[in-house]
């Protein structure tokens, strides 16, 4: 099974290739993380360089022109950056210790555009409602849900 197949098949995707508009009768444009930036994208880069950094590059992969981090074995998707500097991110509340409520999910940006990720389901948080564990974050969803 290709690593298209298994992010396609995979039931966590749904409502994140939903969110990011990919449909699943789409050719999906994979790509991994390339040695150097490839290509100026704050946000991408920042996803894979400053918050991933310390995980494996075989977890960094853009679907679509979407910075994504992702399980490779089963294709699940665990964090991505939509917009120009907006992520969602799977966090493990329990080991946070933060309340999980849609509060999480939904904020109004520095230039009042509405981000909400509610539809992702109550796994889900905006980086920006959870920058306090930033070091811990990214780190604590790849042992959940990478490899």
């Amino acid at each position: 099974m290709t690593l298209e197949d298994r992010i396609l098949n995979n039931q966590e995707n749904i409502k994140v290739l939903e969110f990011l508009k990919i449909k699943g009768s789409d050719k999906l444009k994979i790509y991994s993380k390339p040695k150097e930036q490839y290509f100026y994208h704050e946000g991408l880069n920042d996803l894979w360089d400053k918050f991933a950094k310390n995980i494996p590059d075989d977890n960094k992969w853009a679907i679509n022109d979407h910075g994504t981090l992702l399980n490779p074995e089963n294709g699940e998707i665990y964090a991505f950056v939509f917009g120009r500097y907006s992520f969602g991110i799977k966090c493990d509340f329990k080991k946070l210790k933060i309340k999980n409520t849609d509060e999480l999910r939904i904020r109004r940006s520095f230039n009042d555009i509405e981000e909400d990720i509610r539809d992702l389901g109550i796994k889900w948080a905006l980086r920006f409602k959870v920058l306090d564990y930033e070091d811990s974050v990214f780190l604590d969803a790849n042992k959940k849900y990478g490899c």
